[in-house]
């Protein structure tokens, strides 16, 4: 499967597990290729709303690129939501990152190198949502 298609499957089975947990989800069509901030997911409970840029990885790193949480933090704000990063390693669960937790992550000045042993207690799990 090419790269684009698991990252879109990512995003529609994670929009599924939100439902599951009784928000309201929907995925973002064409998110990274416009021009404009967007998000992969947006989604909703209880007057909590959530902007989510999904990533996955086979690897023990992933390497999030700052542009990234730029644009993701520019859609946030307008958005009045809390962006969150949703990040999956092979045969783990979701987890999810608040962008102020991501400084304590590796910089190397233009990533932030996740680690999935390094996200245990740094992030918050998909049913603490």
């Amino acid at each position: 499967m090419k790269r684009k298609k698991k990252g879109i499957a990512c995003e529609r089975e994670l929009v599924h597990k939100l439902w599951d947990l009784g928000f309201g989800a929907v995925r973002i069509a064409g998110s990274g290729c416009t021009k404009t901030p967007s998000a992969d997911i947006v989604a909703g409970r209880a007057g909590k709303v959530y902007t989510i840029e999904c990533k996955s990885s086979k690897s023990e790193n992933y390497y999030l690129d700052k542009s990234v949480v730029e644009q993701l933090l520019e859609f946030s704000r307008r958005f009045d939501s809390t962006p969150l990063i949703g990040i999956r390693f092979k045969n783990q669960e979701w987890a999810f990152l608040k962008i102020e937790h991501l400084p304590l992550f590796k910089d190397t000045g233009k990533f932030f190198v996740i680690g999935s042993s390094d996200i245990s207690g740094r992030c918050i799990r998909l049913d603490k949502l």
